[in-house]
């Protein structure tokens, strides 16, 4: 399997995370939502760090404090592009299906998250420099 389908199969499992966590929080335990959605994130984000490292991008190294740091850093901003490319295909009021939409800021933010965790969080470069 190559690089970016092992990132698609974490991220694939890091949704379905994030999804169940959030609606257990909300549905069972009476959680916001808001707040379930929150916490949800970010147990599928720190989930997924734990595989990209150790499978995803086989450093073969330690965990890195650092390296998890940016990988949530990198889903918020991913997050935000999805959200950002889904408000605009709204408001372009051009009649696309909301599934339609919701595809496209899948892909944005897929796209965003995969070249930064590839090339910049963990490129051989940043996992020589060992975890901290």
């Amino acid at each position: 399997m190559t690089v970016a389908g092992r990132f698609l199969a974490v991220a694939v499992v890091g949704v379905v995370l994030d999804i169940a966590v959030a609606y257990l929080l909300a549905d069972q335990l009476g959680l916001a939502l808001w707040l379930a959605a929150a916490i949800g994130f970010v147990t599928a984000a720190s989930v997924n760090y734990v595989i990209h490292e150790t499978w995803t991008f086989g450093s073969g190294g330690s965990l890195s404090l650092q390296r998890g740091g940016q990988y949530l850093t990198t889903c918020t901003v991913a997050l935000g592009v999805r959200l950002a490319a889904v408000a605009g295909l709204s408001a372009l009021d051009a009649g696309l299906p909301e599934l339609v939409i919701l595809i496209c800021g899948a892909a944005a933010s897929f796209a965003v998250n995969y070249n930064v965790s590839r090339y910049l969080i963990f490129s051989a470069d940043s996992t020589k420099k060992g975890s901290r």
